[in-house]
């Protein structure tokens, strides 16, 4: 709403009061006037808010506001009692481990764990849902809390009068609420917010009979029971897997721009609407856009792995109409963009970085495919050390036709070139016996074994000492060994 308009509403209202004052004839009579916010509202005031005529409830949930902080959030209070949960009519809360109805209560250490876990709290997850999660301008705030201390109230339990009774602490977690959206009163709160019993009454909204509503907290004793508000609005236990009517509760924080329509009855009670005039529907296309758009990285932040997203929100702006374009804030704006040109170094920078992997590679393949010999410098050659060398030496095992048995080598282990496309040998060892290269080349494919070991005269006399090892039956495949 206008802020100009909301002052005149609120200057003529004022006027209509100093009016009526000056005269000393005010009465007050029933009718409507507009607030400019909900900071209006009071405590015992009444809001009219949530889902119409959801299972369980007939006309449109009616609350009481039974506490307000300091921040302007209201504790609000179902005024009538519900028998489902605004999605199941069915669904009575009670105390136990699951839905069906047929479980027994939550137990540890012989003490009843009264709300988390339970059937209670799942129905006002459900109904938080199904009866709130629709409605203008409200925010319900989550709410973790935990009573410290044993809570004793006097009333009449199990036929004794003015009984004692000790609701139980959170020892194990018996009222503990943790980020709860919707909850149900403890004992304690119960006796704090509505001290006076006949306010505790409750009936469904299309009946006057007060019946029992169900509380969140435990009997220290006897252990397996819950605790409820009888019709008579006295405190009391009641055994935990029995369903019971519900008086939900949650924290309600309403958005700054939500005006409220003030209606008053004849003995005063103020009840409070949201003005649907007074509030300009949220473009959900709008809105859309912007959650895509906040939920981008900053741009120091961005990778190509962000591209979808990005281009999504660039293409669900573009999508909108010029009007909706102009409903989008210009440092909103400028994080897509922003957002768009990190993109696009980080895609330059990427295809950079894969341009000189790309010739990298290319180039150890060249290379690779240019290595086809190797030497082998270790005092025992095998499978390891023939690798080893190739990798060294920048090649390929696919690629290497021919290796080099070096001056120190002393053995060949068996299959040292298994699996390999190694053909030739050069060995310049003296040093090989035929003990020491006895399986050498089975599962190979050499085929010939050049003795290189020093002079022509050298040579001459390894190549006949190494023909007598190289053998089929001793090296393990047949060679042909010259100089």
């Amino acid at each position: 709403m206008n802020n100009n308009v909301i002052q005149k509403k609120k200057t003529a209202i004022s006027l209509l009061l100093t009016t009526a004052l000056v005269l000393g004839s005010f009465t007050f009579l029933p009718g409507k006037a507009y607030a400019a916010s909900a900071s209006d509202i009071a405590v015992d005031d009444y809001i009219d808010i949530g889902k119409t005529d959801a299972p369980g409830y007939t006309g449109t949930p009616h609350w009481r506001v039974i506490d307000k902080a300091e921040d302007g959030s209201m504790l609000l209070m179902s005024e009538y009692l519900w028998t489902g949960n605004g999605s199941d009519a069915s669904f009575k809360p009670r105390f136990i481990n699951d839905t069906s109805g047929a479980g027994a209560a939550k137990v540890i250490n012989d003490q009843v764990v009264y709300w988390r876990g339970t059937d209670a709290e799942i129905w006002c997850d459900n109904f938080e849902e199904a009866v709130l999660g629709d409605a203008a301008g409200l925010t319900v705030r989550p709410t973790t809390k935990k009573v410290d201390a044993a809570f004793i109230y006097e009333t009449t339990i199990y036929g004794d009068n003015n009984k004692k009774v000790a609701f139980a602490a959170t020892d194990p977690m018996n009222s503990v609420l943790y980020e709860n959206d919707v909850f149900f009163l403890s004992a304690e709160e119960a006796a704090k917010y509505i001290p006076d019993p006949e306010k505790r009454k409750a009936h469904l909204p299309d009946s006057e009979e007060c019946i029992q509503w169900l509380l969140r907290s435990s009997p220290e004793t006897p252990a397996n029971w819950a605790s409820e508000v009888k019709p008579d609005g006295e405190l009391t236990s009641v055994r935990a897997n029995t369903g019971r009517a519900a008086r939900p509760v949650f924290w309600a924080e309403f958005d700054e721009d939500v005006d409220f329509v003030e209606t008053t009855d004849e003995s005063g009670a103020r009840t409070w609407t949201v003005s649907e005039e007074q509030i300009e529907p949220e473009d959900t296309a709008v809105a859309e856009v912007v959650d895509k758009i906040n939920a981008l990285p900053a741009a120091d932040k961005v990778t190509t792995a962000d591209k979808e997203k990005i281009e999504e929100a660039r293409k669900a702006y573009d999508a909108l109409t010029d009007e909706q374009k102009a409903d989008i804030d210009d440092e909103t704006l400028a994080k897509l963009t922003e957002a768009e040109k990190a993109l696009a170094e980080a895609q330059k920078a990427e295809e950079k970085a894969a341009g000189e992997k790309a010739a990298a590679q290319k180039a150890a393949e060249e290379k690779a495919k240019a290595t086809t010999s190797v030497t082998v410098n270790a005092r025992t050659v095998n499978d390891r050390t023939v690798n080893d060398a190739i990798a060294a030496a920048g090649g390929k095992t696919e690629y290497v036709t021919e290796i080099v048995i070096g001056k120190g080598v002393k053995k060949i282990s068996r299959n040292a070139f298994k699996g390999t496309k190694v053909n030739t040998l050069i060995v310049k060892s003296k040093k090989l016996t035929k003990k020491s290269v006895k399986g050498s080349l089975k599962g190979s494919v050499v085929k010939t074994v050049k003795v290189k070991v020093g002079k022509a005269k050298a040579n001459k006399e390894y190549v006949k000492k190494y023909k007598k090892i190289f053998t089929k039956k001793n090296a393990g495949r047949k060679v042909k060994v010259r100089k």
